[in-house]
């Protein structure tokens, strides 16, 4: 007798699984113990499969996006792209010229700092000697701010939200990737070992350094050599960038680009294909690309 209850609540149960959803099934409540919670996990079970299904529609619609479009490699940013961090060069810079002329900076002062946005470490090293008529030489300073500003990076850096599971996704399905930085070998080589970067790029980790000291971005030569690297066309590549000077170096590499969002890119959104808070939203980013490329081209054209 008591078997044949069981079975009977058992076959009972199964057949309220047909219940439309969770919220049905967690109504009832005067089902025994044990069926509500068969029930509960079979709804739970079907909201994942439907979930699954609805991700991996996302993901078919992020790749079908870069096939239209033609994108078959990304070439990402270091700073402000991959990790983010409460270090910032210019505020290094202020900090370094600040302690070398030993006073507080003038307006004319940070004038003069703007200025030198866009350049290599070294370059800007260079321009403050001469603007300051400094006898320290320039590597001295270069070397101050490189040492200031890795030791800043390290101890508050982290990786963007969703970059872990974005470059597992490219990789997985064929995308080759690539860093293309305007940080120096030192720090490229101390970053990509912090924050684990090695695995997913391999020996893909390239900085100004690695095309000439003149040729940092807004030039694009390390976009070109990192495409030329990964064995690929300029126009096949896609960049993510977080400056206006990335966003620069990748016009003129004639790649696409999406930017990561800050406060500092605002004003030169317009450079780009499409803005994002973080990597969680690239794949909508991805989905979408076809349209948003012939729109941005479009607005290219008319510029």
């Amino acid at each position: 007798m008591i078997t044949q209850l069981f079975v009977f609540l058992f076959l009972s149960s199964f057949s309220l699984v047909q219940c439309n959803s969770l919220h049905t099934c967690e109504r009832n409540t005067t089902l025994p113990g044990f069926k509500t919670k068969i029930i509960k996990t079979v709804a739970k079970t079907k909201k994942a499969k439907v979930c699954k299904q609805g991700v991996n529609q996302i993901f078919q619609r992020c790749l079908e996006g870069l096939q239209i479009v033609g994108i078959k490699a990304v070439i990402f940013d270091l700073d402000g792209t991959i990790y983010t961090s409460d270090c910032h060069w210019d505020e290094v810079t202020k900090n370094v010229v600040r302690r070398l002329l030993k006073r507080e900076l003038t307006q004319d002062s940070l004038r003069a700092l703007a200025s030198f946005e866009g350049h290599s470490n070294n370059e800007v090293a260079q321009k403050i000697k001469e603007h300051w008529k400094l006898e320290i030489p320039a590597q001295k300073i270069a070397d101050e701010m490189t040492a200031e500003a890795m030791q800043e990076a390290v101890r508050s850096s982290r990786l963007v939200d969703g970059f872990s599971s974005f470059i597992k996704f490219l990789i997985t399905n064929g995308i080759v990737v690539a860093v293309g930085s305007n940080a120096t070998f030192e720090v490229l080589e101390l970053m990509s070992n912090h924050l684990g970067l090695k695995p997913y790029f391999g020996k893909h980790l390239y900085c100004y350094q690695h095309v000439g000291e003149q040729l940092a971005k807004p030039d694009p030569a390390v976009f070109l050599y990192a495409a030329q690297a990964l064995g690929v066309q300029p126009s096949q590549c896609l960049v993510f960038e977080d400056s206006k000077i990335g966003f620069l170096a990748a016009e003129k590499a004639r790649m696409l680009c999406i930017a990561i969002e800050n406060k500092r890119n605002k004003d030169h959104r317009h450079l780009v294909v499409k803005t994002i808070r973080n990597f969680s939203c690239a794949y909508d980013a991805l989905a979408n690309l076809p349209q948003t490329a012939a729109c941005f081209l479009r607005r290219s054209v008319a510029r």
